[in-house]
């Protein structure tokens, strides 16, 4: 039997937590006379790094929205950042005196740069959290104005919704880390544009924002068309924005009763509402649909094999996928109440491997999502035995409720027709 080649994890080396890090200055270390001018000189380094911290600290915390309920996560990832620089300040004050008076017991240096570290990767890491917000203040408007224009219009341009995705992806790609512009585990943009007195278009394109920041390196690296590219992005900014039409109606009726029912529904009206946008009119309700369908195909039942690569697009998994990481990132956040939230991108990233090694989504597209955070994922070799469980395992399709209808458009199937306009100078 062929063997047969799975992606696999290569756990990240596993970080420093505070406690941890406390711990270590807890231990003096001995100074020798020889050695006093080179630990002086470490010292003036570090003290220097510490300076620069500080001030950079100082302008990311006098930002009011950290403080707001909807980004309690970004909160204590600063009172992280605010416990480390305390250390790292007591540390090099002692040092001063130490060093003036004589005294032989000091904290190493390396201790002390070690907490530097931390702390600039927790600033960073916060830094890209607040250009998050940036951007979604930054194009909110713009999408509220959009989205009145698509539901009250059968055929609008997708200038301004090509205008929108392109910056957002613009801003993401410019990052140095990607996975820093990632949505903190226990921070959703929803929530902070329903704070923020955006409830119904938070709803519509929260999640869709969030989509396209994860998605952001993968469609770089994938994707040469820009017309490509612009399907992608779009869809998945609009994944959502059927939920807008159902919070009014909600709103009108009063009813609460007609919630579960309502959002059933919501899968079709993103596919309906985005059929307006001429230029992608065959391409992006059957993309949205699909996500939503979570790979199961127009006019095929539930049982549709998922990996027939002849009925499913790649543009879809990828799209699916990336919705499911930002899912389990959520997801441990919401059974931890109460409980500090994490950073680290890992356990969901490894969820995600682990669901897709059980054949629930594109093994290939998770892999390379995976990669382009900044994991490195490995080939493996499985046994004879591995791969049949592999080919046994249950496959979930996760589809939208069996009660949402096929979207009914006859233009998604087709296939988009380019047409070469050549205009001639007299």
């Amino acid at each position: 039997m062929r063997s047969r080649s799975v992606f696999r994890i290569v756990p990240p080396l596993p970080d420093l937590t505070f406690s941890d890090l406390e711990s270590q200055f807890g231990i003096r270390q001995r100074i020798e006379a020889a050695n006093r001018p080179e630990i002086a000189e470490s010292y003036a380094a570090l003290r220097k790094q510490y300076a620069d911290q500080s001030r950079r600290a100082q302008q990311q915390f006098a930002d009011p929205r950290i403080k707001q309920p909807a980004c309690a996560a970004l909160f204590h990832l600063a009172i992280e950042s605010v416990k480390a620089a305390r250390l790292v300040y007591e540390a090099i004050q002692a040092a001063d005196r130490v060093l003036r008076s004589g005294d032989a017991w000091i904290v190493s240096p390396e201790v002390v740069e070690r907490a530097v570290d931390w702390n600039r990767r927790k600033l960073v890491r916060l830094e890209g959290q607040l250009r998050l917000l940036d951007l979604v203040d930054e194009v909110i408007l713009p999408l509220k104005k959009l989205f009145a224009q698509l539901e009250n219009s059968r055929h609008v341009s997708a200038l301004g919704w090509r205008s929108i995705t392109r910056h957002v992806l613009s801003q993401a790609e410019g990052y140095s880390t990607p996975a820093d512009f990632v949505p903190l585990p226990g921070f959703s943009v929803r929530d902070y544009l329903s704070q923020a007195g955006h409830a119904a278009h938070g709803a519509g394109f929260g999640h869709g924002l969030e989509t396209l920041l994860a998605l952001a390196p993968a469609l770089a690296a994938r994707h040469a068309d820009p017309a490509a590219v612009d399907v992608l992005s779009i869809a998945a900014l609009c994944q959502d924005c059927g939920m807008l039409l159902l919070e009014r109606r909600r709103a009108d009726r009063q009813m609460a009763a007609d919630a579960a029912e309502d959002s059933q529904k919501h899968a079709a009206l993103s596919a309906g509402l985005v059929a307006g946008i001429a230029e992608f009119v065959a391409e992006l309700p059957q993309l949205v649909a699909e996500h939503h369908r979570r790979f199961v195909a127009f006019g095929h039942a539930s049982d549709f094999n998922l990996f027939n690569a002849g009925l499913q697009r790649t543009d879809s998994r990828m799209l699916a996928t990336t919705v499911r990481f930002l899912e389990l990132l959520q997801e441990p956040a919401a059974q931890a109440a109460g409980q500090l939230p994490g950073t680290s991108l890992y356990p969901a990233a490894l969820r995600l491997n682990h669901e897709a090694l059980r054949g629930e989504w594109d093994a290939k597209i998770a892999a390379e999502f995976l990669s382009r955070l900044g994991f490195l994922v490995q080939f493996e070799a499985v046994d004879g035995s591995a791969e049949d469980r592999l080919e046994q395992a249950n496959r979930r399709l996760d589809a939208a409720d069996p009660h949402v209808p096929d979207p009914n458009f006859l233009l998604s199937q087709a296939e988009r027709e380019i047409v070469h306009v050549r205009s001639v100078r007299r």
